[in-house]
């Protein structure tokens, strides 16, 4: 195998172990404008089956499909004939072994879907403070197999322990603590005084936008009339046919039409300095909050936070909340974002809990 095509084989085991799963691996590839070596996109069975061979640890297979009358396709895993050490590896046989052993994790009939994959409300916004790397999902089965799941360091996770100590923090404990905190905390009513403020400062902004579409939209009517004026003069004079002006003409009738349209889409902006915020302003909006971040779709709160959080740090004895309206408006990064610290204990299992 050419070292390019290695390099990539390596990168699909390491997104794989990151949490992205079978399709999370190929929306990896196909972002990044990696293709097979027929110079296809990858598929998500392509990439099952790379996950799934021993060959990339070294070994070489034999008896993995059935033949004859009775062919049902590739074989169990468990009827294999697997050589050890018969080829320069290009992973290592505990990193193909830990991928399956995820694998099994992932299984829905193993795993309840629910516990897979991003349906989880902090998915993609958790940050471990030591390294900075993403926490991803992970899964860890108690008695009588009950799953519960985890967000931990994805550093940790996929390489050894000197890159970083790691972190794990159960979902169910994470998750409405910082909701919580997002509801009661970062909604204080100086904070949503601020947030007024801050859409002052926006809608003067669309509002000087406004100004200058308008303006420039009003002198091309201006221009269309007198365009049009001069025309319906030089026929009157006699200086022109009158079947040369019909088209022009006709052309400034469409114009002044689409123009108009445009100043008309331009609407009436809210001033909000005349709108005083009251107690009931700040209870409403609370509850809106409340409501959205209280929702049992995860990935409807998701799609909120991401709105407005730029990350969230987990770190041993507190948590970082990053942020700005900045991000809520798509527009330039913050220069001075917001940030918000909560505190956390360690637990007595080694995972963070909490803080009363």
């Amino acid at each position: 195998m050419v070292p390019q095509e290695a390099e990539i084989i390596k990168k699909i085991y390491a997104e794989y172990l990151r949490g992205s799963g079978d399709k999370g691996v190929v929306e990896y590839l196909h972002r990044n404008g990696i293709l097979t070596r027929a110079g296809k996109p990858f598929r998500k069975g392509t990439v099952e089956g790379i996950l799934l061979n021993p060959t990339y640890y070294g070994a070489n297979v034999f008896n993995t499909v059935g033949r004859g009358m009775s062919f049902q396709g590739v074989k169990p895993t468990d009827e294999w004939v697997v050589v050890e050490n018969a080829h320069e590896a290009i992973i290592s046989k505990e990193t193909w072994l830990r991928v399956q052993e995820f694998r099994k994790e992932r299984c829905p009939a193993q795993t309840p879907p629910a516990l897979t994959g991003a349906n989880h409300a902090l998915s993609g916004l958790l940050v471990h403070e030591t390294c900075g790397a993403r926490m991803v999902i992970d899964i860890a089965k108690g008695r009588k197999n009950k799953c519960y799941v985890y967000y931990t360091c994805s550093t940790r996770r996929t390489k050894a322990k000197e890159h970083c100590e790691g972190i794990r923090v159960r979902a169910d404990q994470i998750e409405p603590y910082v909701l919580d905190a997002i509801y009661s905390k970062l909604l204080s009513d100086e904070r949503v005084e601020a947030l007024f403020r801050d859409l002052e400062r926006i809608r003067a902004n669309l509002a000087k936008d406004r100004d200058v579409k308008l303006g420039s939209w009003k002198r091309e009517l201006s221009r269309l009339d007198a365009q049009e004026e001069r025309l319906v003069t030089a026929v009157a004079d006699g200086k022109m046919p009158p079947e040369a002006a019909k088209g022009r003409l006709e052309k400034i009738a469409k114009d002044r039409i689409e123009v108009q349209k445009r100043i008309d889409g331009l609407g009436t902006l809210v001033d909000v300095r005349q709108l005083r915020v009251t107690q009931d302003i700040i209870v409403g909006l609370r509850a809106s909050v409340q409501a959205m971040i209280r929702t049992k779709d995860p990935r409807q709160i998701r799609t909120f936070l991401s709105r407005f959080i730029e990350k969230i740090v987990v770190g041993k004895d507190h948590i970082t909340i990053h942020g700005s309206l900045e991000k809520a408006r798509k527009t330039d990064q913050a220069t001075n974002g917001s940030y918000h610290r909560l505190a956390w204990l360690p637990g007595q299992d080694s995972n963070l809990q909490p803080s009363g």
